[in-house]
């Protein structure tokens, strides 16, 4: 079927690699922020290749940027560096760009106006505060503790840290989540050297070809399997890399703007690595799509070339 179709071998072997990879199957079965946050930078990765040209395009990318802003900076910031390539490639029309960051600046300043009367004070995100005390403060207070995010949580640790014991313990309203965004550059400050030990977990469960859970109760899968597709996929993975490097260089802006994304993750998250990698599944298979077909291809020629010097 695949050669009746013409499909290239990349595609066909993604395809494969993707219905016996059980990090994805796994959390195909969780409802995230992550999920949806992937679909809009993939979508907007996609609108802003060059041979892509679809009508209504300008409503589009309006759509996908209002959502990105309204969820994790990661994902805004992913989606807005594909519109500035979409505008490069494209030599998109100045009154449509105009126009994209007239509505962008209308709906922050609408949305903070809309805080201030109903939470009491500007801000743009009032929850943003809550999310780094998740990923931040709860990471780095069990690395120091040597215990647990589920412990730190169920203990309500961090929220000691507020001085204010009127406080429920996991309590996410706006006020709450202030006060934590006040607390942040003084406890950042003052837990440097951990808080960089939380990124060097990160990192490393993040590179690791098996599932390294975090919150079991959720999800936490393991086994020989993990470890050998894991470990392949990642091997075609840095092969494929180097050579989009060298041969396909059109792609490398792309890959870039997912490396923007990962820094930003690793600043703002330092935890559920497995989670995270939901994120960068498209282009982490895009690449050992695009790096398989050009092995493929070479050795097609090569092999081609060979067939006729020998019957000659």
């Amino acid at each position: 079927e695949i050669q009746k179709n013409n499909i290239s071998f990349g595609v066909a072997a993604v395809f494969i690699l993707c219905s016996i990879n059980p990090l994805i199957q796994s959390f195909s079965r969780v409802v995230l922020m992550e999920t949806i946050g992937s679909f809009l930078v993939v979508l907007s990765f996609t609108l802003s290749r060059k041979d892509k040209h679809v009508r209504g395009s300008l409503y589009i990318w309006l759509i996908l940027l209002i959502l990105s802003l309204f969820m994790n900076l990661q994902f805004f910031v992913g989606v807005f560096l594909f519109y500035l390539k979409n505008i490069y490639q494209k030599n998109e029309n100045f009154k449509n760009v105009l126009v994209t960051l007239v509505v962008l600046i209308f709906f922050v300043f609408a949305w903070g106006e809309r805080n201030e009367n109903y939470v009491g004070y500007w801000d743009f995100n009032p929850i943003s505060g809550c999310y780094l005390e998740k990923n931040i403060i709860e990471s780095t207070e069990a690395f120091k503790l040597g215990t647990t995010i589920t412990e730190i949580r169920e203990s309500g640790h961090t929220y000691k840290l507020l001085e204010d014991a009127t406080i429920k313990n996991q309590a996410t309203t706006p006020e709450v989540c202030k006060k934590f965004l006040d607390i942040i550059p003084n406890y950042y400050f003052e837990n440097t050297s951990y808080i960089f030990s939380t990124y060097k977990v990160f990192i490393n469960n993040f590179a690791s070809p098996t599932q390294a859970c975090q919150y079991k109760s959720v999800i936490c899968e393991s086994g020989y399997w993990f470890w050998i597709i894991g470990t392949i996929s990642n091997y075609i993975f840095g092969i494929s890399l180097l050579i989009l490097f060298i041969k396909k260089k059109t792609y490398i802006y792309d890959i870039a703007v997912y490396g923007v994304i990962l820094l930003l993750i690793i600043a703002l998250v330092t935890v559920d690595s497995p989670r995270m990698r939901v994120v960068f599944q498209p282009i982490y298979f895009l690449v050992i799509g695009v790096g398989l077909s050009q092995i493929f291809n070479f050795l097609k020629n090569f092999t081609s070339k060979n067939k006729s010097k020998f019957k000659k």
